[in-house]
């Protein structure tokens, strides 16, 4: 699971291999709306970790088979995957970090 830093969205991953993006509406009622805003379904495995990127542009979601997959939330149905991590296990926890900006050559 992950929440955006408004705590407007809620993403969650589940065994069925697809995220789920809900939104959540301030009010009394605690319960999620009965369809989510959007699902991201591209997974070949279970989903065993999340995180938002600190821009909250992309989603990174890792799988059960060690792919890592980056959905780009501001394209709908635009993701990239990442293999490095591939049959060596699942993936159990992500932390995306900010690059400093004299990664970049500025100051």
């Amino acid at each position: 699971m992950a929440v955006d830093v408004l705590e407007s969205t809620v993403y969650l991953g589940c065994m069925n291999k697809n995220v789920y993006c809900h939104p959540i509406e301030a009010s009394k009622d605690a319960n999620l709306p009965k369809k989510p805003k959007k699902i991201l379904n591209a997974h070949r495995n279970e989903i065993t970790a999340m995180a938002l990127t600190k821009n909250e542009k992309y989603l990174i979601v890792g799988t059960n088979d060690g792919i890592l997959y980056s959905w780009d939330l501001d394209k709908d149905d635009s993701f990239v995957t990442l293999e490095i991590h591939k049959d060596k296990g699942a993936i159990s926890n992500i932390v995306p970090i900010q690059k400093p900006l004299c990664m970049f050559g500025l100051n």
